[in-house]
């Protein structure tokens, strides 16, 4: 899994202008759908994270090349962000990164600012 999310995976900050802190998305990507549901189900049973799907339809791209539908795991709740970004070291989570997840996780987190990365 840590593999898989280093080679199609990453770490999205949600910034738009209602938030005070960015929201962080952790998001797995691929063009093989086989691939994409089983990396839902092993983070189902083994770390009881839940994924939900998103797709892209295929579509020309501005460079003219055909790109393939791609399906998305998407992972929001902050408890499962926590819990994956602890269970994996990832090389997506570049120093400025690293300030948002830990700011996010910190906003009304009820144990108190979570130093993930230290």
């Amino acid at each position: 899994m840590e593999g898989f999310f280093d080679a199609d995976g990453c770490v999205k900050i949600i910034n738009d202008s209602a938030r005070k802190i960015p929201k962080i998305c952790l998001d797995i990507t691929s063009t093989d759908n086989k691939r994409t549901e089983a990396i839902r189900i092993l983070m189902k049973n083994y770390l009881g994270i839940e994924a939900k799907y998103s797709n892209q339809d295929a579509y020309i791209s501005k460079d003219g090349f055909p790109r393939k539908k791609t399906y998305h795991l998407r992972i929001y709740k902050k408890s499962w962000v926590k819990k994956l970004l602890k269970e994996i070291k990832t090389i997506k989570l570049y120093d400025k990164k690293v300030s948002y997840v830990e700011k996010w996780m910190s906003n009304k987190w009820k144990d108190g600012p979570i130093h993930l990365f230290t």
